[in-house]
């Protein structure tokens, strides 16, 4: 079931929705995302820590940070 979509850009969308991958994986009461390979090829170093269970996620040069 959708419950939303967001245009973040004309190449990129946000949906919002209950999915079976994450109640198949107990994740249905955490935050949970799913991103697919044209999301994670915006960046320029996506960084999987399974021992610490941290992801992390280098953004290009050309793209400006908030101070």
């Amino acid at each position: 079931m959708v419950v939303d979509i967001l245009f973040l850009s004309e190449a990129m969308s946000l949906i919002l929705a209950d999915n079976y991958a994450f109640a198949a994986l107990n994740l249905q009461d955490r935050p949970a995302i799913l991103l697919g390979m044209d999301a994670l090829k915006l960046f320029d170093r996506v960084l999987i820590d399974f021992s610490n269970r941290r992801v992390g996620f280098d953004l290009p040069k050309r793209v400006a940070q908030a101070p």
